[in-house]
């Protein structure tokens, strides 16, 4: 005989004791004959003292519940859940997305064939949030594998203990055993589970079915035993109780034309169905879509108002109280859900919204992440403990777009970003040429106890033992210069006194009256007449490329600029450079460190007197467009560029950096000085102004005793210092 569902009975006993036959149970217009309180809280949700029967579904008539279940529910939803592999490299942890794992696409996309993941978690969510308890019952296929996840109704769902043996599924569980009853039926089978325990059989009613542990991941709430949650909508019923009264106040308020009730006092005594007529009377006369009329009264009837205002009872001040208490009740920041009176500054905004994410989201997500760790993912066997489920939270950790400059950039020069991870980070496609892949790193950051050292993981790193092509084309300029350097070494010519590298020139016609020009730099000490020296230029980045001035922008080496570098050091190899003096600017570190790795990971000092001409304002524009404005200031060299330098500054900064490392050359040398273009041409054009060759990014030229620049490597192109 087919079991019929006890509640469905129960509810139709008692409406043919009452007479009432009703389509819902829910409705609280509708009430059962004075039935008892267990009853009605079984139904119609617990008592509040403001009169109101709050249960999880009428907690989301009030606005703000409604606001704060979806909003987290949304939250945890729209986060991209993945399936990962632990990795253990140099024993370091590390991991992976793991896009062929059998789970993958099952909490990422489809947790069974009639819900996308966003869906299934937002429900999970509701229920954990309102019923403080959350049920997903696994679906295994007949080789006891995972194909579906469904979520459970958690006013239907329950764990329970079993007093007796009993055999579910062919198991048999000891006394006390902790399984789940429900009574949803997986999918279209509703049949019951039948057990060999006579009293569970008995119990079974409808479509109730016992699941093991094992197949079901429960998330609870708060809890007073760690097995169960409560509710959060009956723990907070008062609150959410007093939220409905208010509002219910106010409809009726409004709805009966903004007039507080009152009586009507009559002199004379009246029987009580005229009493009853009076009432209907003035009901319909004074009601619906005849408010606002004039009444007009019988001689000696009086009306008295004896309900208070809206602004006697301070409503709105209740009403914005009970939001703020509902927002602190599920964790949620007043402004998300526009619960705030006043708009609070940017910056207490964003740390809110920091702690939204930190002691609101985070605390559901690291429950669902470990019951899916224990219940989905084998701790046996060849994958034991490999794989685990993660939500990805930074999307919603993301600064703004200056900040995200400055991280990347402090990541960039660090060395624990590289162009790819950022790009990931933003969303983008990889770079695919292996330029985005490395990591750059300020050479001066190293343990004192760990001097570096050379090796062939520095060649291994620039890749410079494929390029056959490249190192046929380097010998080529090898031998052609083998000459020039060995007679270099051999005799070099005695050193000649000779003006200062930089020694500035007067300015020209046109340029600031009355200006005293600048001092010459001091006459360099030479000592080049044994140990050479040797003078190089960045490798390319994108705003060569684009002809922009660089001036002191952040410009990287593109894929040419590491070429460059690679090309430049393959050809240094042979001439025992043992040091290299270079700035701080980016694309001269990067050029620097490439060159250092291949030689040996030799010593790199900053000298930011190297730096190029500070083209201030100009920095990023176009040099088609700007020359004439720049050459103006290099014709007049004491004229400083707007938010730059003056030529004559540069000068003289560019003097003292040469002399001091040709100084130090002889005691530390053969010494490798990497700038840009401005500086080698302040050494071969004193006056500046006029077109002279300067070798291409990456070309290298020798230093002589009489202040000779030789190009040794590479070859030169026609312009003015205004290419900066």
């Amino acid at each position: 005989m087919a079991r019929r569902n006890w509640m469905t009975t129960v509810y139709n006993a008692l409406g043919a004791l009452s007479g009432e036959r009703r389509t819902s149970i829910e409705n609280p217009q509708t009430p059962l004959s004075y039935p008892a309180e267990w009853l009605l809280d079984i139904f119609n949700g617990g008592r509040t003292d403001s009169g109101i029967r709050v249960s999880e579904m009428t907690a989301l008539q009030v606005g703000t519940v409604y606001a704060c279940v979806n909003l987290i529910a949304n939250g945890v939803a729209g986060l991209p859940l993945h399936v990962y592999e632990h990795l253990i490299k140099d024993k370091r942890q590390g991991k992976r997305i793991a896009y062929d794992h059998i789970l993958w696409d099952l909490l990422h996309n489809e947790p069974n064939t009639e819900m996308t993941t966003h869906t299934w978690i937002k429900v999970l969510m509701v229920h954990c949030l309102l019923w403080g308890n959350g049920y997903v019952e696994i679906q295994r296929n007949g080789a006891n594998q995972i194909v579906g996840l469904w979520p459970r109704n958690p006013a239907r769902t329950r764990p329970i203990r079993n007093t007796r043996p009993i055999k579910i599924e062919g198991d048999t569980l000891p006394p006390g055993t902790l399984i789940f009853e429900t009574t949803e039926s997986l999918m279209n089978n509703s049949e019951p589970n039948t057990t060999d325990s006579q009293e569970l059989n008995d119990l079974h009613i409808g479509t109730r079915r016992l699941v093991l542990a094992e197949d079901m991941l429960h998330i609870p709430g708060l809890s007073l035993d760690g097995r169960l949650g409560q509710s959060t909508v009956y723990l907070s019923r008062q609150i959410m109780g007093l939220a409905l009264a208010t509002e219910k106040y106010g409809a009726k308020f409004f709805g009966n034309g903004a007039r507080p009730a009152g009586i009507l006092t009559i002199p004379n005594a009246l029987e009580d169905k005229a009493v009853e007529n009076l009432r209907r009377s003035w009901a319909e006369a004074h009601g619906g879509e005849n408010q606002f009329k004039v009444a007009v009264l019988e001689k000696g009837v009086e009306f008295a108002k004896i309900a208070s205002t809206p602004d006697e009872g301070q409503m709105n001040a209740t009403r914005q109280y009970q939001r703020t208490e509902i927002c602190a009740v599920f964790g949620v920041p007043v402004h998300m859900v526009a619960a705030a009176e006043k708009g609070g500054g940017k910056s207490n905004v964003e740390q809110q919204s920091i702690e939204f994410v930190l002691y609101c989201l985070n605390p559901w997500l690291h429950a669902l992440e470990q019951e899916m760790g224990r219940k989905l993912f084998p701790k046996m066997g060849r994958s034991a403990n490999r794989f685990f489920a993660h939500f990805d939270t930074r999307r919603l950790l993301y600064p703004d777009a200056d900040s995200r400059a400055k991280f990347y950039a402090s990541g960039k020069q660090w060395g624990y970003l590289n162009s790819n991870d950022i790009r990931e980070l933003e969303d983008m496609n990889p770079i695919t040429d292996g330029s985005g892949d490395i990591y750059w790193s300020p050479v001066n950051m190293q343990p004192a106890d760990m001097p570096m050292t050379g090796g062939p993981a520095a060649e291994d790193h620039l890749n410079l033992k494929g390029d056959i092509d490249t190192k046929n084309k380097i010998a080529q300029q090898q031998d052609d210069t083998k000459n020039k350097v060995k007679i270099a070494k051999a005799s070099p010519p005695p050193v000649a006194p000779s003006p200062s590298l930089g020694t500035p020139q007067p300015a020209a016609s046109g340029g600031a009256k009355g200006k005293p020009a600048k001092p010459a730099a001091k006459k360099a000490k030479r000592s080049l007449a044994v140990t050479p020296m040797y003078v190089m230029r960045h490798g390319c980045t994108e705003g060569n490329d684009k002809d922009l001035y660089r001036g002191w922008g952040p410009y990287e080496l593109d894929a040419n600029g590491i070429e460059d570098a690679k090309k430049a050091a393959d050809f240094l190899k042979p001439l025992g450079v043992k040091r290299i003096v270079t700035s701080s600017l980016v694309r001269h570190q990067q050029t620097a460190q490439l060159v250092s790795a291949a030689l040996g990971n030799i010593p790199i000092e900053t000298d930011d007197r190297l730096k190029t001409l500070n083209t201030g304002e100009y920095t990023g524009l176009s040099r088609a467009e700007h020359a004439d404005d720049v050459q103006w200031y290099l014709d007049n060299p004491d004229e400083e560029i707007p938010g730059g330098e003056s030529l004559n500054d540069l000068r003289d900064r560019n003097a003292q950096a040469f002399d001091q490392a040709i100084e130090a050359n002889a005691a530390t040398g053969p010494t490798l000085v990497l700038t840009s273009r401005s500086n080698i041409a302040c050494l071969e054009s004193p006056d500046g102004g006029k077109k002279i060759k300067v070798a291409e990014p990456g070309g290298i030229y020798r230093l002589d005793a009489s202040n000779n620049l030789e190009l040794i490597f590479g070859t030169k192109v026609t312009d003015t210092l205004a290419g900066t």
